[in-house]
């Protein structure tokens, strides 16, 4: 005859068929088959869960993000098929916005993060969205723009160089309109719309001709500046050296150099001028003055630069956001910047906006204040797939954890951060979750459901399965 018993605590919840012979174990004592509809109390015991109420009638199959701008001004957005409806926190239909990038297949997929009264919407399929709350009951929809200049020649925007690095690049002129030329096939149609930049010279794209020849629109005027003092002399010798970090040049190449100043016995009528070049290694190369040197020197002055008509390189790039390099899969607002993290281009890679500039994105000279542009840098490619603000930046790829350390007095910046490898199980597409100092997220393989928690004791994270006792 069976022996009932009265059980009173609830406290381990269900537990899963792996543990029906563990009566050894006190969750076994403390939890059941099978919790159907009822809460648990911190007590250990259970009571009825509260009831549903009927708010709204969705509008289709939708993907429902809460949208928090203060305590009292909450909503509920509803993401569906090209379309966006926001409720009210009592369930008011507010505004509908429709002709939405996103569709179905990429709903569940989507990453986003909220500050203030702005969100921000992430898909790698997708250019960046921006949702921004005008007044109470009236939002907006945008394509992210990031911030330009004054004068609209610098897009305030990452690059990248996507392109084999014996690809040079050359233009047909110094201003207006020119042809864009490439050593071997790059272009495609979609590049069309977009800027790539010739020694950190803007050239909008307008136009494409084949898979090496495009027309573009100079963004000011192509020309390229020096380090002060960048010639170099010998005495007796009318070769002068230039020192150019990166320049990219083929022996043979001529270019018009201007803005030298007189040195070593040289006139400004022998330096500046239109000269062939010779390469001696990626930073040097040499050209011959119209003169010979009276003695060793460096010199040239602060303004030295070159300009010139198709003069080939190696040193250009492109974005690292376009519909050709796919766009950021993630997003989080962290430490007074933006984070984007994981593009179809870069998976492993991090970018950051420049602190309380949300929307520029220069890496100016790597002060502190300046963009940080980075990659995850582990042994294998772990694509950034979720980016969490917490205690730290913590960033969840598809196959391990990692977080950003920094100093309690200090804030991360270019010149000091680094990314530490924590525990190697990897992240789903599910969105990780903040709750209570830790961070809940679905395992890669979906098989458990762990917290990324940080151990002073230990200074590392650890990420310790919540579902142990329940797998199901």
């Amino acid at each position: 005859m069976g022996m009932k018993l009265v059980q009173t605590n609830f406290s381990s919840g269900e537990i899963g068929p792996l543990m029906d012979m563990r009566h050894d174990s006190g969750a076994y004592a403390n939890g059941a088959r099978r919790l159907r509809n009822v809460s648990i109390l911190n007590q250990g015991g259970v009571s009825r869960r509260p009831g549903t109420e009927h708010m709204a009638t969705l509008n289709g199959r939708a993907r429902l993000i809460p949208f928090e701008f203060s305590s009292t001004e909450q909503y509920i957005f509803a993401f569906g098929n090209t379309r966006l409806d926001i409720y009210s926190a009592a369930g008011t239909l507010i505004q509908s916005i429709t002709s939405c990038p996103w569709t179905s297949s990429i709903l569940f997929s989507m990453t986003y993060s909220q500050a203030a009264d702005v969100m921000i919407i992430c898909s790698p399929e997708m250019a960046t969205q921006v949702i921004r709350r005008t007044s109470a009951s009236t939002f907006t929809r945008s394509a992210f723009t990031f911030s330009q200049a004054v004068n609209a020649e610098l897009i305030y925007q990452p690059y990248y160089k996507f392109a084999d690095d014996a690809i040079t690049l050359s233009a047909s002129g110094t201003t207006g309109s020119v042809t864009l030329t490439t050593s071997s096939a790059f272009f495609t149609s979609g590049y069309v719309g977009t800027r790539i930049r010739w020694f950190g010279i803007e050239i909008e794209i307008t136009a494409y001709t084949n898979s090496t020849t495009a027309t573009g629109t100079i963004k000011g005027t192509l020309k390229g500046y020096y380090d002060i003092d960048p010639l170099k002399t010998s005495d007796g010798s009318g070769v002068v050296e230039v020192t150019h970090v990166n320049h990219g040049f083929t022996t043979g190449t001529s270019i018009t150099i201007s803005g030298v100043n007189a040195f070593a016995g040289l006139t400004k009528a022998h330096l500046n001028g239109t000269h062939t070049i010779t390469v001696l290694n990626d930073n040097v190369y040499t050209y011959t003055a119209g003169g010979t040197a009276n003695e060793s020197a460096d010199g040239g002055g602060p303004n030295v630069h070159f300009s010139g008509n198709n003069i080939p390189t190696r040193n250009w790039d492109e974005p690292a956001f376009s519909s050709v390099r796919g766009y950021p899969g993630c997003v989080t607002f962290h430490e007074a910047r933006l984070w984007f993290g994981g593009s179809y281009s870069q998976p492993d890679s991090l970018w950051a906006s420049k602190i309380g500039e949300f929307f520029n994105f220069s890496v100016g000279e790597g002060l502190d204040n300046e963009s940080i542009q980075v990659s995850v840098g582990s042994d294998d490619i772990s694509s950034v797939l979720h980016l969490v603000s917490n205690r730290h930046l913590q960033i969840f790829t598809a196959t391990s954890e990692f977080y950003v350390p920094r100093n309690a007095q200090s804030t991360v910046t270019p010149g000091n951060i680094t990314i530490a490898r924590q525990t190697p199980y990897g992240s789903s597409n599910v969105t990780p979750l903040p709750f209570d100092g830790a961070t809940v997220y679905l395992q890669a393989t979906k098989s458990s459901i762990r917290e990324f928690l940080y151990t002073d004791t230990y200074h590392a994270y650890s990420a310790l399965t919540l579902s142990l006792l329940a797998n199901h």
